[in-house]
């Protein structure tokens, strides 16, 4: 199993577990680092939700959701796995907002 990480993660790495470091806002470079597989999961996200974040979930979790989403479309992945948000969440909109523009930007069916 490989865990493709930003810098700075690592030691949150599963144990066994085989660290690629890469731009998760980029698409070619997770692109780079994939081969066809069955499963891609996303996990980039803003830490700890919140109203005043609205630019911040624009420029990571919107960024790294749709990256994540083409570089697996890309590779071959058979199943893209995006962590999303329980809606309605009123109280954090934008953060809802960038998740809901991730999750039907890229639906596709196999």
């Amino acid at each position: 199993m490989q865990d493709l990480l930003r810098d700075g993660s690592q030691r949150k790495l599963a144990q066994g577990a085989e660290a690629v470091v890469l731009d998760p806002l980029s698409v070619a470079s997770i692109a780079s680092h994939l081969t066809p597989a069955n499963t891609f999961v996303q996990l980039v996200g803003v830490r700890h939700p919140n109203p005043s974040k609205a630019a911040e979930f624009r420029a990571i979790d919107q960024t790294a959701g749709c990256a994540g989403a083409e570089a697996a479309a890309r590779s071959g992945v058979r199943h893209f796995v995006y962590v999303s948000v329980a809606q309605p969440a009123p109280v954090i909109k934008a953060y809802v907002a960038v998740r809901s523009a991730v999750e039907t930007g890229f639906a596709r069916s196999d």
